[in-house]
């Protein structure tokens, strides 16, 4: 359990890896291109490729019915020496992870309280708005069940048609899902922490997001991209972050923002275009994702549960007596009969050289094991099979303390 955890953690660092850094390269090119709103949607790249790694692997050959297995465990065959407890390093790094998720949660859960108690006391307005006293960072969406707080001196700072396209602002963050979106970039940030690309582009992505509303509300108000830059700009800055909301003028670059306000518009057919190609790309790459993944076998030491007859194969005894152990791939042509035909060491998924003493000897016992075969339309058909053979190199025992013997 704690090492299919671990190795699912790997995936996902590798996944969200790929994917945060092919958006950080393409944000602005596409920005410029195909306007604010395809770039914020080239963050779709993240939870697609993660969501890929999740599903379960492709096949082992297309047009065959591919047979899984689980893993075959080689132990040294020296009664005196026991396999390396690797299920203490497998805990120990499981718990740094929950340490590291943990103390990530607090940190951003401390940033939301700090923002929500300086609001101070909320009030409902006839409009049916909630209005606080303190004016920093406000207007904002925020709340497990999102909702717009407004600043004290809403009425007094900003005029009619301001106060007009704020809230248009704010209700398109509503309406879009923003704050859900937030929360589930906050979760990834807490079970990804030890990535740094994540917590890099948490800022970047929160500005893509600002320059996609704002753009959406200039595109239903054209004639007031200068009331809009007014607005901005007689906002005041938040004191406190504010990670699980949204702010219409937080932490979020408000030159980028006002430079915006001065380009042309793009054309409805470019912006079409450009999120048809974000869309796109999110699928390829998470496609991408998904195929390379190495096939899956269910987890397991009994070749019997996985329908393989034969002996576990011997741990060469040199191999053994030098601590020499590591994963052996092995790509097996099963038979109709369900012999083994033909045997092949995958060197790309194999931890020790091809050549080694471990490989043939893994390779030596599958080329006697017997499987089920595969079947297809009730028949049974030859099919490949991935069988990973893991040799746990011995630990030396711990001498006896002195003085244990006359105990």
């Amino acid at each position: 359990m704690i090492a299919d955890l671990l190795v699912m953690l790997a995936e996902a660092a590798v996944a969200s890896a790929a994917a945060l850094a092919l958006v950080l390269v393409l944000r602005k090119a596409v920005r410029r291109r195909f306007g604010a709103e395809a770039a914020y949607a080239l963050w779709l790249l993240l939870p697609f490729s993660l969501l890929a790694v999740a599903l379960p692997t492709p096949g082992l050959s297309p047009e065959l019915v591919t047979l899984r297995s689980a893993v075959v465990q080689a132990l040294p065959a020296d009664p005196g020496r026991l396999p390396v407890p690797v299920g203490e390093a497998a805990a120990g790094l499981a718990f740094a992870w929950l340490a590291g998720a943990l103390l990530a949660g607090a940190w951003l859960l401390s940033c939301q309280r700090r923002f929500v108690a300086g609001l101070g006391p909320l009030r409902r307005r006839p409009d049916g708005l909630v209005q606080s006293l303190a004016i920093r960072g406000l207007p904002a969406v925020l709340g497990l069940r999102p909702r717009i707080v407004l600043p004290g001196d809403f009425d007094q700072r900003y005029s009619a048609i301001e106060r007009e396209l704020v809230l248009a602002h704010e209700l398109l963050h509503l309406r879009r899902g923003d704050v859900p979106v937030n929360m589930l970039f906050g979760l990834l940030r807490c079970l990804l922490w030890f990535n740094p690309l994540i917590h890099l582009s948490a800022g970047l992505f929160r500005q893509d997001q600002e320059l996609s509303c704002d753009a959406v509300v200039l595109r239903r108000h054209p004639g007031h991209r200068r009331t809009y830059g007014d607005a901005m700009l007689k906002t005041e800055l938040a004191d406190q972050p504010l990670p699980l909301g949204c702010t219409w003028s937080g932490s979020h670059p408000l030159k980028e923002r006002l430079t915006m306000l001065k380009n042309s518009p793009v054309s409805t057919r470019r912006r079409q275009a450009g999120l048809f190609l974000a869309s796109g790309l999110a699928l390829v790459v998470s496609g991408l994702a998904w195929a390379v993944q190495p096939a899956d076998a269910p987890r397991g030491n009994n070749m019997a549960e996985s329908g393989i007859v034969g002996e576990a194969p011997s741990y060469p005894k040199a191999a053994a007596d030098a601590g020499q152990g590591g994963v052996v791939m092995l790509r097996v042509l099963v038979g109709a009969d369900g012999k083994a035909q033909d045997v092949q060491v995958d060197p790309d998924k194999t931890t020790v050289p091809a050549d080694s003493a471990l490989a043939r000897s893994a390779a030596d016992a599958a080329g006697t094991w017997s499987f089920n075969p595969a079947m297809k339309d009730g028949k049974a058909v030859p099919g490949w099979v991935m069988v990973p053979v893991r040799f746990e190199p011995p630990a030396v025992a711990p001498e006896a303390a002195p003085g244990a013997e006359g105990a």
